[in-house]
Formats: C-alpha cells, sequence, structure tokens
C-alpha cells in the first residue's frame, strides 16, 4: 500500500501575510503553539516561513514589533509535492530538523505535513504488515483444581493444653 504527502497532510495550515506586524505573527505562532507560520501572498502562494526562533531574535534586538513580517521572512524553504511517497518524505524528515513542512501544488500551498504525522504513518503501516499470531482449535484445558471447599484457616474453638 502506497501512502502519499496527500494522505498525511493537514489542509488547513495556519498562514499569514506578509504585512502582519511581527507582534501579530508572535501572538499567532504562541497561541496555535507553532514552531513556524507560512507566509503567502493574497493568491496562496508561499512567500517563505516565520519561525519561532526569528521572532525570538527580532524581539531580542528590539526590533519594532508593529513593522511587518516581510522584514524577516526566510525565504529559502523545502517544500514537498502532494504526490511524493511516504518512504521519501521520511528520509527528508530523518534527515532534517524540521516540524512541519508546507505542501505545494501548482506553486500554491495545499497543506502541511508535520514529522508526527509521519511517525504515526510509519507505525501503522508497520503494524499492518505485522503478522498475527492465530490459535486454532486447541484443546480445551481443564480447569485447575480450586479451593473454595477448603477453609484457609481454622480458628479452634477450645483451649489448647500446655
Amino acid at each position: 500500500m502506497q501512502i502519499s504527502v496527500r494522505d498525511l497532510m493537514s489542509t488547513r495550515p495556519v498562514i499569514i501575510s506578509a504585512s502582519t506586524t511581527l507582534h501579530e505573527a508572535t501572538r499567532i505562532l504562541l497561541e496555535r503553539a507553532l514552531d513556524a507560520i507560512c507566509v503567502c501572498d493574497d493568491q496562496g502562494r508561499l512567500l517563505g516561513s516565520v519561525s519561532d526562533y526569528e521572532l525570538l531574535k527580532s524581539r531580542l534586538l528590539n526590533t519594532d514589533n508593529e513593522q511587518p513580517i516581510e522584514t524577516i521572512v526566510s525565504r529559502s524553504i523545502m517544500t514537498l509535492g502532494p504526490e511524493m511517497l511516504l518512504e521519501d518524505v521520511a528520509g527528508y524528515f530523518r534527515d532534517s530538523c524540521r516540524q512541519r513542512t508546507p505542501v505545494l501544488e501548482d506553486g500554491r500551498l495545499i497543506g502541511e505535513l508535520q514529522r508526527r504525522d509521519v511517525l504515526r504513518a510509519l507505525i501503522v503501516k508497520s503494524e499492518a504488515t505485522r503478522p498475527t499470531l492465530r490459535i486454532e482449535d486447541a484443546e480445551p484445558t481443564p480447569a485447575a483444581p480450586t479451593m473454595s471447599d477448603q477453609p484457609m484457616l481454622s480458628i479452634a474453638s477450645e483451649p489448647v493444653d500446655e
């Protein structure tokens, strides 16, 4: 069974525009517990991404937080195609430190694939191919004897002679 990126990706990635302020981008990133956000134009074309590292750096450099995010957008970004196969993207996620990667089709952002989705798919796939143990018509084993009729503790009602 071939599993593609299209089968695994989220089709609703969080995106912001290049005019979003640093302050607003930081708020969105923190509220959504993301490590990076995709930046797209009005037609849905990916312009780049902004990571938590880049936002932290801009804060530490006392950058004006009302300036547009386009000033710190990372434009060199790896992307995936929707028809790429699980085995191929698993190697990419193994070799990179990325948590998530945008998925483009015809130059437009159509989704995002997360490393944990790849891990989950690999586990499900390996579970599906694991041989299962079958027990067929085994002879019933005799029931173990019980001691329910035997008292576990006996108490003497008469004093013991010494």
